[in-house]
C-alpha cells in the first residue's frame, strides 16, 4: 500500500482494531492532510472527524483515533492512512477510504398471500442511502413479524445483496410464506368454577366458522392467543379468583403443518371475597 518515500502508518481498518507500524526513528511534522477514495461523501464531512492538523508531529496514536472516528461514520468498508515524505522534510498525510455501496432498489420476492403494500408499510430502507446490514436485518425481521401478525406462523424471510452498478446494490427480501395455520381445536383443562362455554366465548382463538373465507376466522395467531390468556385471567380476577394461574398454552402442530391444536391449562385457586373495610 506504500510507495518509495512513503511510510505506512495505519493499515486496513475494517472490522478489527487498527494496527500501527512506525518506520521512522523520528516523527516529522505534518505539512498537508488529504482525503482520497471518497465519491459520494464530502471531504469536509470526513475532515471534521480528523483531529490531526498541519504543523503537528505525525502521531500514530492520534492517527489511529482519526481512523476510528472516520470508521464510526458507518459510511465506509475500509479506512487507512498513509504518510509520504516531502522534499521539505515534512510529511503529507492521506486518509484513504472505500465507500460502502448505496441502495439502488429494494425488492421483495415470494410474497403471494400478503400484498406488497402491507410489506412496504414496515420497510425503513430507502433508495440512495448507504447500505447498513443491521438496517437490512431489521427490515427482514419486520417483514417476518408482519407475516406472523397475518397468521403465517411458519413464514421465513431471507435477504441478499447484489451488485447493480458502480457503487450500488439491490437489496432483495425473499419470502417463503408456507400456508396459514388454522386452529384445529382449543382444549381447556383445570377450569371448574367457570364453564368451557363461558371461557370459549371470551377467546378469539377458535376453529374457523362457516364465514372463515370472508373474515379470516380460525387462523392461528400467537399474539391473539396471548391476548386470550390475559382475557381469561382478567375474567377470573373479576370473579374473585385472585391467585388464578394460566399456564403457557401447549401447542401441537399437525403433521401437514396446517392445523394447530391448543391446550390451555388453568389453576383456579380459591375464591376470595371482601372482608371488612
Amino acid at each position: 500500500m506504500s510507495c518509495p518515500g512513503s511510510r505506512l502508518i495505519i493499515v486496513a481498518f475494517v472490522v478489527v482494531p487498527v494496527s500501527v507500524a512506525a518506520t521512522a526513528l523520528a516523527d516529522p511534522l505534518i505539512e498537508r492532510i488529504g482525503i482520497a477514495g471518497n465519491h459520494r461523501v464530502e471531504a469536509d464531512a470526513i475532515q471534521l472527524q480528523i483531529s490531526s492538523r498541519p504543523g503537528q508531529l505525525v502521531d500514530p496514536t492520534r492517527l489511529r483515533a482519526d481512523v476510528h472516528a472516520i470508521w464510526k461514520l458507518g459510511l465506509f468498508d475500509d479506512v487507512r492512512v498513509v504518510t509520504e515524505d516531502l522534499p521539505s522534510g515534512a510529511a503529507r498525510v492521506t486518509f484513504e477510504v472505500e465507500e460502502r455501496p448505496s441502495i439502488r432498489k429494494v425488492l421483495v420476492a415470494g410474497n403471494r398471500e400478503l400484498g406488497l403494500d402491507k410489506i412496504n408499510d414496515v420497510l425503513d430502507l430507502k433508495r440512495g442511502v448507504v447500505v447498513d446490514i443491521k438496517a437490512v436485518q431489521r427490515d427482514r425481521d419486520r417483514i417476518a413479524a408482519r407475516y406472523l401478525e397475518e397468521g403465517f406462523s411458519l413464514a421465513t424471510v431471507d435477504y441478499s445483496l447484489a451488485p447493480a452498478g458502480p457503487g450500488e446494490v439491490d437489496v432483495t427480501f425473499r419470502v417463503d410464506e408456507h400456508a396459514k395455520i388454522l386452529v384445529s381445536d382449543v382444549k381447556l383443562v383445570g377450569n371448574r368454577a367457570v364453564s368451557d362455554r363461558t371461557l370459549r366465548g371470551l377467546l378469539a382463538t377458535r376453529p374457523p366458522n362457516a364465514l372463515a373465507f370472508l373474515n379470516d376466522s380460525g387462523t392461528y395467531r400467537r399474539d391473539a392467543l396471548e391476548r386470550d390468556l390475559a382475557v381469561v385471567t382478567a375474567h377470573y380476577w373479576d370473579a374473585g379468583y385472585a391467585t388464578i394461574k394460566v399456564a403457557p398454552p401447549a401447542l401441537e402442530l399437525s403433521r401437514d403443518k396446517r392445523r394447530m391444536h391448543v391446550t390451555i391449562s388453568i389453576e383456579e385457586g380459591p375464591r376470595f371475597a371482601f372482608g371488612k373495610v
